[in-house]
């Protein structure tokens, strides 16, 4: 329980550092879970839980960001929405395919690669949009509407790709799911 405390305590401390410099909270909360993971802080947390927490925050944290998502803002701007969304969802996922098989990656493992480095940070994104007061201006709206097509994208991958070992059955029960 005290690694947990200390974890808890350094996510504040980067919260707060993060907030007084008026920069993206997520990085700053990455890298020093990374780095005491690299010294063994929290090696001594279950795994279980460790887990349960982390879905459970992300959950959170996508709810939170859900809420600033108004579909109906870009219904002016869907045809943009979709030309943009698409041709950068697909362009980057199969470059960064492309790369990840050239690297002497297997290719389920580039494919995973491909569709972390095909989708933009949402969360990031947003909130660097909602600082600079333009989620509202034309630009704020298509890209706000390219970020939400992306996620939709990347959550129709993952339960593809999560039913892909099983076959094909799955794979079209968790689609139609």
């Amino acid at each position: 329980m005290n690694d947990l405390t200390l974890l808890l305590l350094i996510a504040a401390v980067g919260y707060g550092i993060a907030r007084w410099l008026r920069m993206p909270v997520i990085p700053l909360l990455i890298v020093p879970g990374m780095a005491l993971s690299a010294l063994g802080v929290g090696v001594g947390v279950e795994r279980d839980f460790l887990r349960t927490a982390i879905e459970l925050g992300l959950m959170f944290l996508m709810f939170a960001s859900g809420i600033e998502l108004n579909p109906g803002r870009f219904t002016r701007s869907w045809k943009a929405v979709a030309w943009v969304g698409l041709i950068q969802f697909f362009v980057a996922g199969v470059c960064a395919f492309g790369v990840a098989l050239w690297m002497d990656f297997a290719r389920l493992p580039a494919l995973y690669i491909a569709c972390a480095l095909a989708t933009s940070s949402t969360l990031v994104v947003l909130r660097h949009l909602k600082q600079q007061q333009q989620m509202f201006e034309p630009f704020g709206r298509l890209v706000t509407g390219v970020l939400l097509l992306q996620d939709l994208l990347l959550i129709l991958i993952i339960v593809i790709l999560a039913g892909i070992p099983g076959g094909w059955l799955p794979v079209a029960g968790g689609i139609a799911g």
